[in-house]
């Protein structure tokens, strides 16, 4: 009886690993190897530009919707990525986006049990728009504002974790 708790949590974990955690890894793996000037950014431009396309891409909608949480993940991480050992950065990327995508689920299923109201940023964005296609492009906004959000949130409290780690064992 205790085990199918544990295997859907598992299920559910080795779900996001895969869903979000390797879309992240795979773009950042890509923007350290060409890493151009402007490497930062490049999360932030797929994000919002696949959520302007949300329109016109809504039959593959779940993959797309996909990529954005990642790039939501990867937004903040490549600006604090330089102060994680080297060593540990794929794992905190895996940790960060395994927990982001959790908040972001669990947000879902509050979301439609609860009425089905959804989160401030969402209530904001889209209330500024009156068309179907100005809906979707808002709601796939909210979606990355979301995860940039929850996920700056998760990589801060790893960034204090290290650093506390780092005082602690007297490195510099």
């Amino acid at each position: 009886m205790v085990l199918y708790p544990i295997v859907i949590v598992v299920g559910f974990i080795l779900l996001l690993l895969f869903c979000i955690g390797a879309p992240a890894i795979l773009t950042y793996h890509a923007l350290i190897k060409v890493r151009p000037a402007a490497g930062r950014g490049v999360p932030i431009m797929i994000g919002l530009v696949l959520s302007a396309m949300a329109p016109v891409v809504s039959p593959v909608s779940l993959p797309v919707s996909i990529v954005i949480m990642a790039m939501g993940v990867l937004t903040p991480f490549m600006l604090v990525e330089r102060y994680y050992p080297e060593r540990h950065r794929y794992t905190v990327l895996l940790i960060g986006s395994v927990v982001a995508g959790s908040i972001r689920l669990i947000m879902g299923f509050a979301m439609l049990s609860g009425g089905g109201d959804g989160s401030p940023i969402f209530h904001l964005l889209t209330s500024m728009t009156s068309s179907d296609a100005g809906f979707l492009i808002m709601n796939s906004v909210a979606l990355y504002l979301e995860m940039v959000i929850g996920s700056a949130l998760i990589f801060g409290v790893i960034l204090m974790t290290v650093v506390a780690w780092r005082k602690m064992s007297g490195k510099k």
